[in-house]
Formats: structure tokens, sequence, C-alpha cells
């Protein structure tokens, strides 16, 4: 190889020579720095989702202590908070208009009855007490509406154990 190489001109010495020193760097940079950078760029993504996701566990942990040591309401104050909770959240997604009744089932529960009420307000209004207010949901029964969109429902709301 070596008796091959000084066979060559000098002009061609040099251009096999960088030829070399390229293709040398391309396959340093394709089979080493290039892996090496986006394993390093997918560690970086991962480390900042684990982030993340370490902040809100631990902000739910302060949240469930703070829910763990606060006091017991008992059953009429909280039948009380639900029925005030029901009635602000359905104005607040405009079925004020669809509200008909909002009373009391047992000790923990109460009924909504809505007539002609938009199905999309009503769902966010739903989403919101169960997700926002932690209230469950326990049973809906819904019919159609006169109009397309409109909804008549009786929904069963309870506090969350």
């Amino acid at each position: 190889m070596k008796a091959w190489f000084r066979q060559l001109q000098r002009r061609e010495q040099w251009a096999l020579l960088i030829a070399a020193g390229v293709l040398g760097s391309f396959l340093f940079w394709r089979l080493l720095w290039q892996p090496l950078a986006d394993n390093s760029q997918r560690l970086n993504a991962r480390i900042n989702a684990q982030q993340h996701t370490l902040i809100s566990l631990q902000q739910l942990a302060q949240e469930a202590e703070q829910l763990r040591t606060s006091p017991r309401r008992d059953a009429a104050e909280q039948r009380g908070s639900l029925l005030g909770l029901a009635d602000r959240t359905a104005r607040a997604q405009r079925l004020a208009g669809a509200l008909k009744r909002i009373e009391p089932d047992g000790d923990d529960r109460i009924r909504v009855y809505l007539e002609q009420a938009s199905f999309d307000h009503l769902m966010n209004w739903l989403q919101e007490v169960a997700v926002v207010h932690r209230v469950l949901l326990t049973q809906i029964n819904a019919d159609a509406g006169e109009q397309p969109g409109l909804v008549n429902a009786q929904v069963t709301l309870q506090n969350a154990p």
C-alpha cells in the first residue's frame, strides 16, 4: 500500500490525503458525534419532562396534605355547599335559563333538573364540577330537546368521599 502511494504524483498524494481527511471527518461526525448529540438531546428532553412531573407531583402532595389536615364538614354543610356550588357553576356555564330545580337527595347528594339546556354547555358544566370541584357525577338522564343541540337532563351529583 505504501509503495502504491509513493508511486503517485505529489498532487495525487495530496488529493488522496485531503479526501481521506474529509472522509474521516465525515465518518467521525456521522458515526460518533451525531448519535451522541442526538442522544444528549433526547436525554435532556426526558430530564425536562421528569422535572415537570416531579413538580406536579410535589404540588399534588402538598394539596393532598392540606386536604388530609383540613377539618371534615358535616353532611348538612356539605349538602348546602353542594347546592350552592351546583347553582353557581351552572349559572357560570350559561345554564341559568335551563336550570329548573336543584333538590337534595339524601345526605350528600343533589339532583339538578335542566330543560332545553345547550348540550355543549351541559358537558362543560359537568366537566368543571367533576374535575375542578371534585364532585362525583353518579347519574345522568338526558333526552333530546325541542331543537338540535338542546337537551332535557336530570343530573345526580354527590360529594366525593
